[in-house]
């Protein structure tokens, strides 16, 4: 892993990979499914150096729905581009605001709100 890796992404992925490992160690040892440890290591070594968004990745995923994925969590791309790059949130039109807001609270659905 990257020593410019952010702690809180860091632990995420060492949560992430220490869960994929104790599934690995179980299927080898209580089903008897041989290789899944080294299956599951040639999974989660990569993906450590590959854990950084780059700045394109933050920049596309910002600017389109504004969620990035790492270690299988959906993060705020806007936040990554910053980290990446110190630059401030761009700001989102009026319009544009009200659009996501409504797009968001249509899909919401609770047992307190009928149709």
């Amino acid at each position: 892993m990257a020593a410019d890796v952010p702690a809180p992404l860091a632990t995420e992925w060492r949560w992430w990979a220490a869960t994929y490992l104790q599934g690995a160690i179980a299927a080898e040892e209580v089903i008897g499914k041989d290789g899944e440890r080294e299956r599951v290591l040639a999974r989660v070594t990569p993906a450590a150096a590959t854990l950084l968004p780059t700045k394109e990745q933050a920049g596309r995923a910002a600017s389109a729905a504004g969620v990035l994925r790492l270690v299988d969590q959906a993060h705020w791309a806007e936040g990554w581009l910053h980290q990446l790059t110190g630059r401030g949130a761009r700001p989102m039109p009026a319009d544009d605001l009200e659009n996501r807001r409504g797009a968001s609270h249509r899909g919401f659905k609770s047992h307190t709100h009928r149709r």
